[in-house]
């Protein structure tokens, strides 16, 4: 498996790819995740927290600064 990375959570998040940004969350690590998102400007952090399940993201939040 990959690294994630900013662009490939951009590229998603632009493309409103719901079900892949979905498997992002269940596949890669949570930490990793937050990384990222911690860069997002509010628009796309607030597209995630809208379209991925509380189950998904709860977790990677928790990681957020």
């Amino acid at each position: 498996m990959e690294k994630i990375t900013r662009e490939m959570i951009t590229d998603v998040i632009n493309k409103k790819d719901v079900p892949l940004l979905r498997e992002y969350f269940e596949e890669y690590n949570n930490i990793d995740l937050a990384g990222i998102i911690n860069d997002l400007p509010v628009e796309k952090i607030l597209f995630i927290f809208k379209t991925v399940p509380a189950s998904l993201s709860a977790e990677v939040f928790t990681y957020l600064e």
